[in-house]
């Protein structure tokens, strides 16, 4: 490692944490994530829904969106392959860049040879769009079952080793899915213990490294054309109590007197909710509505000038009763105490993170200094390691 390479990593640092010490990573989706109290925070967010619905197209949605913006991510599929994977996001950027019309989708995206049986127009959609997601995944890591069996304890020793060992800052995990996480201890047979164990550790996950860890579920089929509850989610009572943030996509209608399943399920846009069945900071309850491209990929949050055809822009199942006239006796609020510890502790972090600033600047200085005076030499040992967060 030269001097020069120190300065250069120690600038990129200094360049993420702006973005990553964050107490939330914005979803890309406004909406969703005003309900989620700011976006994706340290915890377990557990995304469910019943199939044909893009659960697992939502979450590289996300997970792109939080790469293109400079967030390392890890993205371990478990069901799909990894070219199954890279052909969504290829597909939703044709459609974005091309329109219907000449857009792919992600069966014809894994097809062999494609560019041969292209014309000229849709060959150069095809290079934009791969363009386009090249840059986009930049800092995208996609890994699958066909690279290794992914335990939670060997996704625990492949972040340490690739991000943390080398002075990066943790990625943002997303896991596809939860039932098909292998469990470490083969003398388990009980499915339910077992789902609530690795939920369990991927939320130990999320604490250890600082960074938010989100996973798809599987949805119990009795409960198909009913709405959306905690009761859904296979191994209910475990992921109820280990998740910090549960969403779900349900179709928008669903449990209506006139509610076709089969039907909306096969609409070329279907009209889908985010549901916000639990979250600490944000609006439990809470429904976002979207718009579904199945067959491009892609989610879209609906603009509040249709709310006329979809309803309100953000519904919420119970909404809370209007908060009580403060007593002009009693002026401060009970939970300030509470407010007053948080941004205390909210202080202290700050704090600290300038303190780190500065040690990593002074770091550089010196580096700087030493290339001045002589460009060749290796800086010593424990540069390095002052680049390791905290």
């Amino acid at each position: 490692m030269r001097r020069s390479d120190g300065i250069e990593v120690i600038d990129a640092f200094n360049q993420k944490a702006d973005s990553c010490w964050d107490e939330y990573i914005s979803t890309g989706f406004p909406q969703l994530d005003t309900a989620m109290g700011g976006g994706l925070s340290v915890g377990l967010t557990i995304l469910g829904a019943l199939s044909a619905l893009g659960k697992t197209t939502l979450m590289e949605q996300i997970a792109t969106n939080i790469s293109s913006r400079g967030r390392d991510v890890l993205f371990i599929t478990l069901e799909m392959r990894k070219k199954q994977i890279a052909a969504k996001a290829i597909s939703r950027q044709s459609y974005l860049q091309g329109g219907k019309d000449i857009a792919f989708t992600s069966g014809e995206l894994q097809k062999e040879n494609i560019i041969k049986h292209l014309n000229h127009n849709r060959n150069l959609l095809y290079q934009k769009s791969c363009n386009a997601v090249k840059f986009q995944w930049t800092n995208f890591s996609l890994i699958s079952n066909q690279d290794k069996l992914w335990t939670v304890s060997e996704i625990e020793k492949y972040v340490q080793k690739e991000w943390i060992a080398q002075g990066y800052l943790p990625p943002v995990i997303f896991i596809d899915y939860l039932q098909l996480t292998p469990y470490e201890d083969t003398r388990e047979t009980n499915d339910m213990k077992i789902i609530g164990n690795i939920s369990s550790n991927l939320k130990a996950l999320s604490s250890k490294f600082k960074t938010p860890v989100m996973v798809i579920s599987s949805i119990n089929r009795a409960s198909y054309n009913e709405p959306l509850s905690m009761s859904c989610f296979k191994g209910s009572g475990n992921i109820e109590f280990n998740a910090d943030v549960l969403l779900g996509i349900q179709l928008a209608g669903v449990g209506q007197g006139h509610f076709d399943m089969e039907k909306e399920k096969h609409k070329e846009i279907r009209n889908v909710e985010i549901k916000v069945l639990k979250v600490k900071e944000g609006e439990s309850g809470a429904t976002i509505p979207m718009d579904y491209y199945a067959k491009f990929n892609y989610f879209k949050e609906c603009d509040v000038k249709e709310e006329g055809k979809r309803g309100e822009k953000m519904r919420t199942a119970d909404r809370p009763a209007p908060a009580k006239k403060r007593n002009s006796e009693n002026p401060v609020p009970q939970n300030a105490k509470k407010i007053e510890q948080k941004d205390t502790q909210k202080e202290r972090a700050l704090k600290k993170i300038q303190e780190e600033r500065e040690m990593r600047n002074a770091v550089k200085r010196e580096l700087e200094e030493g290339l001045k005076k002589n460009p060749i030499p290796e800086p010593p040992e424990w540069v390095k390691r002052t680049l390791l967060p905290v």
